[in-house]
């Protein structure tokens, strides 16, 4: 069963066509990616997805499930936003702690992963300072780190590095396909870095709404890229 199946999602906004006839589907372990130009549908699709939005015909379904059940998304997914999501005014520990109560973990069960991951990530040192007070890289470990808590089988990376330095990008890919070898877990990913494209089996390019390109990455990047 796939883990993910998009089938004839549109998607419009009055006279305006956001998403047209988009069907694919990601295998599990996967590194998939979705990319486009600026305004090309990237974030529409993702919202549908994940069921922030819904789409005016077609359906998601998750590991064979619709997914306007709120607690498949939940069960499933992780993901990790282009712009920061986390309280600026709130500790690392405390950003983390909160996500967990959404979770129902027990504070034990909190602290034994808010412990793990921060080791891990190597972001023990920062528990106790505001999220206002950490460097971008610092930030996109600890949201990572969040994603990860509730073990999904699918982790949405909506480009996910973007604003980082070259060492800060390197280490976030480190952990993530570490997790992607050893957990075997399903990476979706928008990115408009070439080295980040590379890493993915297949590509879905959105073009005005529509899938202009669906195929091997090393085929997109061979035949296509930069043309369009």
């Amino acid at each position: 069963m796939k883990p993910l199946e998009v089938k004839n999602v549109n998607k419009f906004y009055n006279d305006f066509i956001a998403l047209k006839n988009i069907n694919f589907f990601v295998d599990e372990g996967e590194i998939f990616g979705i990319i486009g130009p600026n305004g090309a549908g990237k974030s529409t699709l993702i919202k549908i997805i994940t069921s922030a939005i819904k789409p005016t015909s077609g359906k998601v379904f998750i590991f064979g499930k619709d997914n306007v059940q709120r607690s498949i998304v939940s069960k499933f997914f992780g993901v990790v936003f282009q712009e920061v999501n986390l309280d600026s005014k709130l500790t690392v520990k405390e950003n983390l702690f909160f996500h967990s109560i959404l979770y129902d973990f027990s504070s034990r069960k909190a602290n034994e992963l808010i412990n793990y991951f921060s080791e891990k990530f190597n972001f023990k040192k920062y528990l106790d300072f505001k999220i206002e007070k950490i460097s971008g890289g610092t930030k996109r470990m600890v949201e990572l780190a969040r994603e990860l808590f509730h073990n999904p089988k699918i982790l949405i990376l909506d480009e996910p590095t973007v604003g980082l330095d070259i060492n800060s990008r390197q280490n976030f890919w480190k952990f993530v396909l570490e997790l992607n070898e050893k957990n075997k877990i399903t990476i979706i990913l928008t990115s408009h870095h070439i080295d980040e494209i590379k890493l993915c089996s297949r590509i879905l390019y959105l073009q005005n709404g529509e899938i202009a390109f669906i195929g091997k990455s090393e085929e997109f990047l061979t035949s296509y890229y930069g043309k369009n």
